[in-house]
Parts: structure tokens; C-alpha cells; sequence
């Protein structure tokens, strides 16, 4: 019998000795690892700002599913790597442990960084106010939405999906300039521990901009699957 917990659904040796096959299986299963990140991300944001700390430990433990087949993943290359690739094989293959090591950083962001950072909030008995989740809210969106573009790219293929996340630098800086300035203007505010959430607070606004860079890279180096090149530098 298999041990209990995540498996890889599409990973299997058996397509090793088909190489085209099997970094298809491999586009998919990265594909699904993608997924499991993004139900982190989408979960974060709440979980962050007012979330306790028992959902705090529940987000942390689907890292946990991230890190398993993100290492599947890795090993299932690295023995396709041993193979006989031709063409553009061993560039695609490249590109996907590329991608591979980008979605288990976001995976990271938020397991460390991001419930590192909510951990402090509910050690400290810190409220973030209203006004501040809307700004931190706006980021989180658009942070989603160029995520969630990067992954149909790795999914599909898709260059336009993969152009548009990339086009997202200048929005997530705009609206993280947006909520920083908010955040300083609130240092005056008369509430107790003022500098220790602000401290909190541009720390998760920081954090969110990180992942929209991990999101970015993914998606340039789906782009360079087509330009044949694997430098997906920021």
C-alpha cells in the first residue's frame, strides 16, 4: 500500500523512456503543483490579517502537499535529464525545473514570510484596521490575477497569458506605493504600538510584491520555452 498523503498524479518512470511524453506529464504535474499554491494564495490574504492562529498552522500545513510534489517533480526531471532528449528538449526541460523552483519560492513566501509576519500580529494582539486590509486587499488581487495568468501560461502554453502577468510589474508597484504611503500617513495615528504594525504591515505588502515577482519570472520562462531561452531574470 501507498504511505498516506499527496502523490503525484502524473509522474511515472514508465514515460521516461519517451521523453516528449513525458515532459507532457510533466507540464501537467506542474501544472497541479501550481494549483496547490495558488489555494495558498488565495487563502492568504484573510489568514494574514485576521486569521488565528489555528488557521495560521492549517495554511502552513498545505505547504507541506507544495513541498512533496515540488520534489517529485525535481526528481522526475532530474531522471529525464539522464535520457536521450533532442531539439528543444533538454531546453524545455530546463525551463520547467526553472518553473518548478519558482512555485515552490511563492510556496515559501507564504509559509515563512507571509504567516511569519501573521504569526507576529496575533503574538502581539495587533489589529490591522479596516482602511489598511483594503489596501493590502488591492495588492493581493492583482498579485492573484498575474499568479493565476502565469499558471494557465505553464498550463496551456498560452504566451498571451504569459505576456499579460509579466505587464503586471508597474500596476502591483503602483498600488504597493499606494499602500505604504497610507501606512506612513498612519504612523500618527494615536493607537497603541503604532511603529510595530507599521513594521507588520509594509512587511506584508513587501511580501505580496515578492510573490508577483516569483509569478513574473514563471512567466517569462514560459515565454522562453518558444524564444529558446532560459534566463528569466527581473
Amino acid at each position: 500500500p501507498q504511505p498516506p498523503g499527496i502523490r503525484p498524479l502524473y509522474l511515472d518512470d514508465l514515460y521516461l523512456e519517451q521523453p516528449a511524453l513525458a515532459l507532457d506529464q510533466a507540464r501537467r504535474e506542474l501544472g497541479r503543483l501550481g494549483g496547490l499554491v495558488d489555494d495558498m494564495l488565495k487563502r492568504s490574504l484573510r489568514v494574514v490579517t485576521t486569521g488565528t492562529e489555528r488557521e495560521v498552522n492549517r495554511l502552513m500545513a498545505a505547504d507541506d502537499d507544495v513541498d512533496v510534489i515540488y520534489r517529485d517533480c525535481i526528481r522526475f526531471l532530474g531522471k529525464l535529464s539522464q535520457k536521450d532528449l533532442v531539439g528543444t528538449q533538454p531546453h524545455e526541460l530546463s525551463t520547467f525545473v526553472g518553473i518548478a523552483n519558482y512555485l515552490e519560492n511563492v510556496g515559501d513566501v507564504i509559509e515563512t514570510d507571509l504567516l511569519g509576519e501573521a504569526r507576529k500580529r496575533i503574538q502581539t494582539g495587533l489589529t490591522i484596521s479596516p482602511a489598511t486590509v483594503v489596501k493590502i486587499g488591492a495588492i493581493d488581487e492583482e498579485v492573484r490575477r498575474t499568479f493565476a495568468k502565469a499558471l494557465a501560461a505553464v498550463e496551456t502554453g498560452d504566451v498571451a497569458d504569459a505576456a499579460d502577468a509579466i505587464e503586471s510589474k508597474h500596476i502591483v508597484n503602483d498600488l504597493a506605493k499606494a499602500a505604504t504611503d497610507h501606512l506612513a500617513k498612519r504612523l500618527v495615528a494615536h493607537e497603541p504600538s503604532r511603529l510595530e504594525a507599521f513594521n507588520i504591515e509594509t512587511d506584508i505588502v513587501e511580501n505580496y510584491q515578492r510573490i508577483n515577482t516569483y509569478a513574473r519570472r514563471i512567466a517569462r520562462l514560459c515565454l522562453a520555452i518558444e524564444a529558446n531561452d532560459i534566463d528569466a531574470d527581473d
